[in-house]
């Protein structure tokens, strides 16, 4: 039996900014994910250890307009808002990303999602990032359900992989009328 809905944040319950500045920065891509994604991801590095290491890596590019590029791309995702204001009270709600430490705080001062969910588990504060089953187990933990109780949502395919490795249902999210029909499918909507 379902008991907790888990969604990850970029690129679910909002679009995001850093893939969305990938097709305009194609070296911030190449650089990033091959440097400093699993660093900063994992809270071993700063956001501005990030951004003085790419104004060294990235000469060509003003890391200033990057970074607002970046905050500005991100939105709310209002179908997967809808989908998680139906499933309120009917389940224990999480947020489960991978993510740069203080990014959580500040775009939930801009949009407030943390309203939305009982738990937030953010990869850089607690030092293991998705798709490590570890991960999901302490969300899970923290939800005070078991793994098999839950659906895990996730842009990333390997992401949903790692959920359902961690005993979860993983969901790979492409789109939110996909993924109404998902949870119909598995019959919390």
């Amino acid at each position: 039996m379902i008991k907790a809905v888990i969604f990850d944040l970029g690129g679910v319950v909002l679009k995001n900014g850093v893939v969305a500045a990938y097709s305009k920065y194609p070296a911030f891509e190449k650089i990033f994910k091959e440097k400093y994604i699993l660093k900063v991801e994992l809270g071993q590095m700063s956001e501005d250890e990030l951004w003085k290491g790419l104004t060294v890596d990235l000469p060509e590019v003003n890391i200033g307009e990057l970074k607002d590029y970046i905050f500005s791309q991100f939105a709310p995702i209002k179908e997967v808002w809808q989908l998680i204001d139906s499933l309120r009270g009917k389940y224990k709600l999480g947020l489960l990303t991978n993510n740069i430490k203080g990014w959580v705080e500040r775009l939930d001062k801009r949009f407030n999602f943390h309203s939305l969910f009982g738990v937030i588990v953010d990869s850089s504060q607690v030092g293991i990032r998705k798709p490590n089953s570890a991960i999901y187990l302490l969300a899970a933990d923290k939800l005070n359900v078991k793994p098999q109780e839950c659906i895990f949502i996730d842009d990333l395919e390997e992401n949903a992989v790692g959920a359902r490795k961690a005993g979860m249902y993983g969901i790979w999210f492409k789109d939110p009328s996909q993924l109404e029909e998902e949870l119909k499918k598995l019959k919390v909507l």
